[in-house]
């Protein structure tokens, strides 16, 4: 990180997500995911030097998919933003 100045790649956008409640169910529906800045997502990483890897589509951050969490309970601190 030093070498390139501690600059950090932006990371893709997160889509849109529809949440529906249903009995004992819960459905995540992601919207306007299918883009260039979410799911087809790439950026040259500036801290992989070309003497280490000299093809700039190998030096490249590319989309990798999603995480989805199921909290036991809702007493997360970022919960109180919702």
């Amino acid at each position: 990180m030093f070498d390139v100045c501690f600059k950090t790649l932006d990371g893709p956008d997160a889509p849109d997500v529809q949440i529906t409640e249903l009995n004992n169910k819960v459905i995540l529906s992601l919207k306007n995911f299918n883009n260039d800045r979410i799911e087809k997502y790439s950026q040259l990483d500036p801290s992989i030097p070309t003497l280490v890897q000299p093809d700039e589509e190998q030096r490249k951050f590319k989309f990798q998919g999603y995480l989805i969490f199921q909290l036991k309970k809702c007493e997360h601190k970022y919960f109180r933003y919702i």
